[in-house]
């Protein structure tokens, strides 16, 4: 029986863009809703008690990828390969996970008290220490939806979460301005939504059981440990600058901080979306059709070269009307550190894409060595830069390590079987760069009318150069089209 590969390697192209374009669709909403709480939050709360909670969530969150153990990237990629196995592969990744979560509760609560932080700051980090055990399970779960390649129910599930924490903070603004309270209410919103993907797992996949196989366990952990030591790394260096700030500075500078990198940490949702597509096709594709692995990574990263470079360029000089529609005059010192966090903000896009290339292809090694070098870079640059210039200093250090880690991804692609050359990434940085500097001025002059208006007119004209210079395929642009809208709608 003949197999028609242009057939098979366009379902297959459908699938990524499809996955992509739907997940990204729910993301926006989802990302809004998101950026709807913490704005929210920022402008109820103040720099000073928005420091705080912003503190607890990044203290917490440093700890949240030691029960993952790289479980959820290692089921992903297993359940892609091979459905079958999926019900004892869920069982004991769901005992572990749910082991490991407990330990590591206790560990918060023992630190923190330790620490000797203000009574304050280590009540709200108690509370949002809840956090940890619900993560165990909703992030496992997403990582399963994954492997099924159903990114649906992911972003259906994280805008189930969103619109609690979106509608939950507008009806805190009521009462006082308490970080008690925006902790717990972002403790029950995950739990909402961790109970929602029990339910549709169960219904709609497998039953998840409680499975104690300690043999299996150890395989398990023997194929993931490069995941966990990975996400240890990345979590640590995207979140440690709240923790030395706290220190150094305070609570205030804190939350001056965390304004400007939850705008940048939302905007990185296509980068996500697209990753989060890619993922388990790569991972199915490279048993048998190396050359179709490098058409995609070719493709792949044109595309986050053509998102990166427009949010770096456009972040950074619209950055102070940005912050005046979002946060108000009394985050203004963020537009110092938002200038920079654009630059890290635009190298997350390639980054990610090339992480999950290398777990798609067997190589964990490569991005396991990225973040541990990126680590290093930042721990040091933050002891160095943040006692002098605060969160524009924290800025800095997160940059500088993302830029490296990318650097060391980009080459560390060219020795792979299914690596891109050079010019493929030369080509695509010198189309998205010439249309980003020549939409910067009026992206410029329409932002002092209005921000919007200044963040539609820079993406409407960049989108139409890089249409007319072919830096994205109109095949693609009528492929999603005909997906979501013609097809749905007959």
């Amino acid at each position: 029986m003949m197999v028609n590969r242009t057939s098979t390697h366009r379902s297959i192209a459908q699938g990524i863009l499809i996955n992509t374009f739907s997940l990204a669709i729910a993301d926006i909403a989802n990302k809004l809703m998101s950026l709807i709480f913490f704005l929210v939050a920022a402008r109820h709360l103040g720099p000073e008690k928005f420091g705080i909670f912003s503190f607890a969530i990044a203290f917490v969150t440093i700890f949240t990828v030691f029960p993952d153990m790289g479980l959820g990237m290692l089921t992903t990629r297993e359940i892609a390969r091979n459905r079958l196995i999926a019900r004892r592969l869920i069982g004991n990744g769901t005992t572990l996970r749910l082991t490991g979560a407990l330990i590591v509760w206790c560990l918060i609560l023992l630190l923190v008290t330790l620490l000797h932080y203000p009574v304050e700051v280590v009540t709200t980090v108690y509370i949002t220490s809840l956090f940890v055990l619900i993560n165990a399970l909703f992030s496992y779960y997403a990582s399963i939806f994954l492997g099924f390649e159903r990114n649906e129910f992911v972003a259906i599930i994280r805008l189930v979460q969103t619109a609690l924490l979106a509608g939950g903070a507008l009806l805190l603004t009521r009462g006082i301005p308490s970080p008690f309270r925006y902790a717990w209410l972002y403790v029950g919103a995950n739990a909402i939504a961790a109970l929602a993907a029990f339910v549709i797992l169960s219904t709609k996949f497998v039953q998840p059981a409680i499975y104690w196989d300690l043999s299996e366990w150890r395989r398990m952990l023997k194929l993931s440990w490069p995941f966990a030591v990975a996400l240890v790394l990345v979590t640590s260096y995207y979140w440690n600058g709240s923790i030395f700030l706290s220190k150094f500075w305070g609570p205030e500078e804190v939350g001056i901080y965390n304004a400007s990198f939850r705008l940048m940490y939302g905007a990185g949702f296509p980068a996500a979306a697209f990753s989060a597509a890619m993922y388990p096709v790569i991972a199915r594709v490279f048993v048998d059709e190396l050359e179709r692995v490098q058409k995609m990574l070719a493709r792949g990263a044109r595309y986050m070269i053509n998102l990166g470079v427009p949010v770096a360029l456009f972040g950074t000089i619209l950055s102070r009307p940005l912050i005046q529609l979002f946060y108000g005059s009394k985050y203004i010192k963020s537009v110092s550190s938002l200038q920079v966090l654009a630059w890290w903000g635009g190298c997350v896009y390639l980054n990610s894409l090339l992480s999950i290339y290398f777990y798609a292809i067997n190589r964990p090694k490569i991005p396991t060595l990225q973040p541990g070098v990126s680590l290093a870079v930042n721990v040091f640059l933050n002891l160095l830069l943040i006692p002098r210039w605060g969160a524009v200093g924290a800025g800095w250090s997160i940059f500088a390590a993302e830029a490296i880690g990318l650097g060391i991804l980009v080459w560390s692609q060219f020795l792979t079987p299914c690596g891109v050359p050079a010019g493929v990434f030369i080509q695509a940085l010198l189309r998205a760069g010439l249309a980003a500097l020549v939409t910067a001025p009026l992206a410029w002059f329409a932002a002092r009318w209005h921000p919007a208006a200044g963040v539609t007119a820079a993406f409407l004209v960049y989108g139409g150069l890089l249409l007319i210079t072919r830096g994205i395929e109109i095949d693609d642009v009528k492929l999603v089209f005909q997906e979501l809208f013609l097809k749905r709608a007959g």
